[in-house]
């Protein structure tokens, strides 16, 4: 049976120890980068969402102080005093100390207020209701007798809070985000409320042209989950989860959404986990039944006003991206494994060449060249090896002398003994042939 040699047995070893560990490393990098790329990926979706949560609030934020603004011009806090007083009282005009001039107080004078907060035509309408939810003064004029004091922005208002809501306008049929803020006298006590109703093209502007529907979708939505605006326009109208009996109660109450069908985007997302939720986080992956996908979803409250930005992603994207990239990675790993083993295997070879020098050595000295000896050059080891070496040569040489000197001296004494046997032998045949 044929040995297996040094380098054989080392190099196998190595390179099959280095393969195992190397397909190993790259397995475990392989499932290790590909959670990190999700982790990014959730990362980042998140930061996307805090830049639409930025420019939601901005827009909010502009729109509360243009009605709390409105609220409380002194002018239009004297207009609903005397409204609450005697709805038909005779117009006059009052000094104002911040203009130093005198201002009228009449309804028509009111309307050119509110007229005046209108610079643009940044709103639809701008009006005010007084603590029954009657429209007593509208840019909009079919608004005028109507009562609202069943939306929710009314309610807040005369609660004393400052509120956002978006409805279909029961009048105008037309869609928009309400913004109402109380009219309160000196003494605190509420006077009525002021609201301006702005289209909901501004808030639509921040999300036409982001993403790509059916990869990824980014919603405003109010507290039941029902979305208001969306680059995907099959998402508007529609609620993210299956609404309970209680909300569709409170919606048709509340007649938000009038003669609009809301049916569900996911399966397991509601009112109630939208309420759980009070700062960035990323949901569950739920199935959409429109673009019959599982989705990665994104959620940031939008602070005190009760609406919602929910990002979504098709969470396949996710998976290929991240499953290609790891796999690119494991790859690149495994090639540098086999790579470091050729090269490990290289480098084992010269480290095996003077071993290789000492073996033919060896063999050339037992075949009989007792003059070899190994030069003094090379590794250190490899050096001393040799001068141990050549050290023991000299001494079987010199051992070889001695024993060559005893050979030729015992040869030497063997013919003198084998002369004189020889001449004994002639001495006795002498004698016999003499007698």
């Amino acid at each position: 049976m044929k040995k297996i040699g040094l380098k054989t047995k080392i190099s196998v070893n190595v390179i099959g120890v280095g393969l195992v560990f190397a397909i190993l490393g790259a397995i475990l990098v392989f499932f290790y980068s590909q959670n990190e790329l999700i982790n990014q990926e959730k990362t980042f979706l998140l930061d996307r969402v805090k830049i639409y949560q930025e420019q939601i609030s901005t827009i909010f934020d502009f729109n509360q102080d243009v009605v709390k603004t409105i609220a409380q011009e002194p002018a239009i806090v004297e207009y609903l005093r005397m409204v609450k007083q005697s709805p038909n009282f005779t117009p006059y005009e009052q000094y104002d100390a911040n203009t130093n001039s005198y201002v009228e107080i009449s309804t028509g004078a009111m309307l050119r207020r509110l007229i005046m907060y209108n610079i643009g035509e940044h709103y639809d309408i701008i009006y005010l209701l007084d603590t029954s939810g009657n429209a007593i003064v509208s840019t909009n004029a079919s608004l005028l007798g109507n009562n609202y004091a069943f939306r929710d922005y009314f309610t807040q208002a005369m609660a004393g809070k400052s509120a956002i809501a978006m409805a279909i306008g029961v009048t105008t049929k037309k869609p928009g985000y309400y913004f109402s803020y109380p009219v309160l006298d000196k003494n605190g006590q509420i006077l009525g409320v002021a609201v301006v109703k702005q289209s909901n093209q501004y808030i639509d502007k921040v999300f036409s042209g982001n993403g790509h529907a059916g990869v990824e979708s980014v919603m405003l939505t109010d507290d039941y989950g029902v979305v208001l605006s969306s680059n995907n326009k099959e998402y508007v109208y529609r609620s993210l989860g299956e609404l309970s009996a209680i909300n569709r109660e409170q919606l048709i109450k509340d007649r938000k959404y009038e003669n609009t069908t809301i049916t569900p985007i996911y399966s397991t997302i509601s009112g109630d986990t939208l309420s759980q939720i009070k700062s960035a986080m990323i949901l569950n992956d739920y199935y959409s039944s429109i673009t019959t996908a599982d989705r990665l979803i994104a959620v940031m409250p939008i602070a005190e006003t009760g609406f919602f930005l929910v990002f979504d992603k098709d969470l396949k994207s996710y998976v290929q991206k991240s499953y290609a990239l790891s796999l690119y990675i494991s790859i690149f790993i495994v090639i540098l494994g086999l790579a470091s083993l050729l090269t490990i295997s290289w480098l084992l070879s010269l480290f095996l060449k003077p071993f290789y020098r000492l073996k033919d050595g060896i063999a050339v000295y037992t075949q009989g060249n007792r003059e070899y000896r190994f030069s003094e050059t090379g590794d250190k080891e490899i050096v001393e090896f040799g001068q141990v070496f050549n050290q023991m040569a000299d001494r079987n040489k010199k051992l070889y002398q001695d024993l060559q000197r005893k050979v030729e001296k015992l040869n030497r004494v063997n013919e003198v003994m084998i002369g004189r046997e020889k001449k004994m032998i002639e001495l006795k045949n002498k004698l016999k042939s003499s007698k």
